[in-house]
Formats: structure tokens, C-alpha cells, sequence
């Protein structure tokens, strides 16, 4: 059904890991003509996480289905629509043909970027040409306001997409693919401007009352050029006064913790974030949280925050459960303990960023 290239096109593939060629996206257009011809990756697409093809000239891309059956392949192919390489997306026998849900596009290390042009060559399920609708995303996959372009793409040639004029799709963090009728495609020169890694990752957000003080903690997975936090405080979580700032890590790759005490804070609920920015005129925001400073005892406590023999102690005014998080969000443990300080063994947790979580409180910690 699709236009034949390779004999490998009527194969069941394995799946192929492909060694990376680069780090990250260039500026300027992206024609895949230094990564080898072949499958990169093959397998069940009808999943959420469907199939990714990682690190192809610094792009990672994803292909996700309506059915979960047929073995999906993500290929490089040799000059088949134009001059140079380019990335197809196909079912393996050329004949089940599922429909796409999407492709999507990221950049390998997280780079945000400009997206000035794609090329998309397209078939629909009858064979013919397809309308295709190009998304800009953001850092947490949500649709940029006003990045969307609709748009007929060709099955006999690559339709190139002139993005440059539209300003939505400057600074995303993603490219989507989608249709109502698509069951295969080739993608190729893809043109980007900007190109640069997101300075830094948040981990964790809290604050905690300690008698009359508030004590903020956060922490990030890796910093990249970051220069400094700014701490804000809000009386009504619109309104926000810069009350301190701190100097950030500049360069890490490891989990980072951050800690600011306010003193003796006046207002009983008071709103927190955190501003980052870094040495490029990036920024970012925290999470926004709050605390009630009307009962000044210390609810919860735990420490130490780096936990090298197993042991964490808690203090609670109360008998009640305490959860611990995984880095990703995964709960880990749960225990009910009693009023007081006592130790809580982490039993077979391994190294890793965590969180634990009682009296309406999260506090971070690391075991090594």
C-alpha cells in the first residue's frame, strides 16, 4: 500500500536500539543525512506510551495508535521523497494499516526551540493525500495558545510547512502530529531556531511552620546555567513581593536542595513560589503553596535529609499514616506511626530523590 523503499518493509522487526549521533538539535534544518538508513524501532504503538525512536540527530520521536495489534516501525530512510534521509512511520506488513493517534517530536535533552519548518509526507487510509494538524507543545505537553496549523499534506511529495511567521511556535518544547485519516508518514528537514536546554528540572516544593517561622525547601533533578531563586511571598496568591533571593547550583547533574527560613511572617495564610532564572534570561516557576500560620506547633518533622544507613526519624503531634514518594510520584511505602519522634526503617527503598508526606506536609530527602 505505501511507497516500497526497503525489502524490510514485509518484516516483523525486533527492536533495534539506535547509538546516538547527537546530543541535541541544530540550528538550521535537520535533513537526517549523517544518521544510517534503517529501523530504529519497532513494536506495539497502541499503547499511551506507544513506540520511541530515540536521539536521531538530537530528536526523539514518538508514534502512538488506535490498535494495539500490529508491529509499528519507526525507520530511517535513504532519499526516498527528495534528495536526503528522512524518518518514516509505518505498520511492518503494509497491509493492517492502524490508524496514528500522533507523532510526536521532542527535542532529545529537552531543548526548547523555534520551530520555523517541517516537511511531511502523508497517506491516508485510502491511499491518497490527508489533512495533518501540526501542534507546538510546552514543557508539560499542554498545546501552546495559537501554535496550530491545519493543513493538506501530499502522499506523492514532501508538503513543507512554513511555521516561521507564526510566533506561538517560538520557545516550545515539542512538535505533535496529528490526523483523522493517517496510516503513514515521512518526516524530513526539519527547520529550528533557539535551540537551547531547559536550564532546569523541579523536583520538590514545600514549606513547613517552625514556632513562629516558616522553613521553604526545594530542590531540582539538574540545573543547567542557572543563576539564581528569588523567593516570593503572597497574602492572597496573586500578588507576589520578592522577600529574598538565592544563588542556584549554575551547572548540576545530581539532585540539588534549597532551603529559605521566613522569619515571624504577620499574615496567618501566606503563599509561596519559588522564580528561577538563569544566566541566558530564562525563567521558570515553582508549584504555588500555602501555609497557615495560625498554630505555631511543628506538626511533622523528618530528617535527616540525607539518609545513608536505612533510618529516617519522624516527629508527629499525632498518631497518624505517613506515604514516602519515588522521585516519580510512585508511593513507596506507607506506615501508620504513633504520636512523638521515633524511626522509620526504609527497608529495601532503593538510592534515590524521595518524598514523605503527613500532616498535610511534604518533606524531601535523599537515600544514598
Amino acid at each position: 500500500m505505501f511507497p516500497s523503499k526497503h525489502p524490510l518493509l514485509v518484516a516483523v522487526f525486533l527492536l533495534i536500539t539506535f547509538a546516538a549521533i547527537a546530543g541535541t538539535p541544530i540550528n538550521g534544518v535537520t535533513s537526517f543525512s549523517t544518521v544510517s538508513p534503517g529501523p530504529k524501532v519497532s513494536g506495539n504503538a497502541g499503547t499511551a506510551s506507544g513506540i520511541t525512536a530515540s536521539n536521531v540527530e538530537g530528536f526523539d520521536f514518538k508514534l502512538t495508535t488506535a490498535s494495539s495489534g500490529p508491529t509499528m516501525v519507526i525507520e530511517v530512510w535513504d532519499g526516498f521523497v527528495g534528495s536526503g534521509n528522512g524518518v518514516a512511520f509505518y505498520e511492518s506488513t503494509s497491509s493492517i494499516n492502524p490508524l496514528f493517534t500522533g507523532i510526536t517530536i521532542k527535542a532529545n535533552q529537552g531543548s526548547l526551540f523555534d520551530l520555523n519548518a517541517i516537511g511531511i509526507n502523508a497517506q491516508s487510509s485510502s491511499g491518497g493525500n490527508t489533512t495533518v494538524t501540526i501542534t507546538g507543545l510546552n514543557a508539560g505537553g499542554t498545546p501552546v495558545a495559537g501554535a496550530t496549523v491545519t493543513a493538506l499534506a501530499s502522499v506523492t511529495s514532501l508538503t513543507n510547512f512554513n511555521l516561521s511567521a507564526n510566533v506561538a511556535f517560538k520557545g516550545i518544547s515539542a512538535i505533535r502530529i496529528t490526523s483523522s485519516d493517517l496510516v503513514y508518514a515521512f518526516i524530513d528537514n526539519i527547520s529550528l531556531a533557539n535551540v537551547g536546554v531547559l536550564p532546569l528540572s523541579w523536583l520538590d516544593f514545600s514549606a513547613k511552620k517552625q514556632d513562629k517561622n516558616v522553613i521553604l525547601n526545594w530542590s531540582t533533578a539538574a540545573e543547567q546555567a542557572t543563576s539564581e531563586f528569588v523567593i516570593q511571598r503572597s497574602i492572597n496568591g496573586r500578588d507576589w513581593d520578592n522577600i529574598s533571593t538565592t544563588a542556584a547550583a549554575g551547572n548540576s547533574s545530581v539532585p540539588t536542595f534549597y532551603s529559605y527560613t521566613d522569619i515571624a511572617p504577620s499574615t496567618s495564610i501566606i503563599y509561596y513560589r519559588v522564580l528561577q532564572k538563569d544566566s541566558n534570561g530564562q525563567q521558570s516557576y515553582s508549584k504555588i503553596i500555602f501555609v497557615d500560620t495560625k498554630d505555631n506547633a511543628e506538626n511533622f518533622s523528618a530528617y535527616p535529609t540525607l539518609v545513608t544507613n536505612g533510618i529516617l526519624t519522624i516527629k508527629l503531634m499525632k498518631a497518624q499514616p505517613v506515604q514516602i514518594f519515588n522521585s516519580a510520584g510512585k508511593l513507596m511505602l506507607v506506615k501508620k506511626l504513633s504520636a512523638g519522634s521515633q524511626p522509620l526503617s526504609l527497608g529495601n527503598l532503593p538510592p534515590g530523590v524521595y518524598r514523605i508526606r503527613a500532616a498535610a506536609e511534604t518533606i524531601s530527602f535523599i537515600i544514598k
